[in-house]
């Protein structure tokens, strides 16, 4: 997508080593090994059943306001607008219905689409307390279904867990503890 140009409010890198790693994944893995060692405080969580949870309407809402490209935003309404699916049960199928919500699985929009949809929800702790890297606080590492929380403390950790939680429920997901 050519047509949306905004700074994401969670971080997609580490600075170690003097080196940038992209990736956010290995972003993580690194952090956390680092977060360990100087007593920062990590808190992984994942969004369960994420990319279905994704409601459709606020999704456009948000493209809407970053003022995506017409031409990106026809595109992906064809994709997702008045679809309808039949379930086969016994080799017969229910009466169709409209899916008003999710992005499809196995697409390769659907984690970028579904960082746009959560980052309502992270741009609420980009002013809280986490760490330093040079001169940027970073209060999170995400990408699609899964989030780091970082703070350096167990208050901050608990101030910045509050407000995605809440955030998350308004966006009609919810946080599971990651499994470390």
């Amino acid at each position: 997508m050519h047509g949306i140009n905004f700074q994401l409010a969670s971080a997609f890198f580490v600075w170690t080593s003097g080196l940038v790693f992209l990736g956010s994944k290995y972003a993580k893995t690194v952090l956390v090994y680092h977060a360990t060692e100087r007593g920062t405080l990590v808190f992984q969580c994942h969004v369960p059943e994420a990319f279905d949870k994704v409601k459709r309407s606020e999704l456009f809402g948000i493209l809407d306001q970053l003022n995506t490209d017409g031409k990106d935003l026809r595109i992906l309404r064809n994709l997702y607008w008045e679809k309808l699916a039949a379930i086969r049960i016994d080799g017969e199928y229910t009466d169709f219905t409209e899916i008003k919500r999710g992005v499809r699985q196995g697409c390769v929009l659907s984690p970028d689409l579904f960082n746009l949809y959560s980052e309502v929800i992270l741009r609420n702790i980009t002013d809280m307390k986490g760490i330093k890297v040079g001169d940027r606080n970073i209060t999170n590492l995400s990408y699609a279904d899964d989030i780091v929380l970082i703070a350096n403390s167990q208050e901050n950790l608990q101030a910045l867990l509050s407000v995605v939680t809440y955030e998350s429920e308004i966006m009609g997901l919810q946080l599971n503890a990651r499994k470390t």
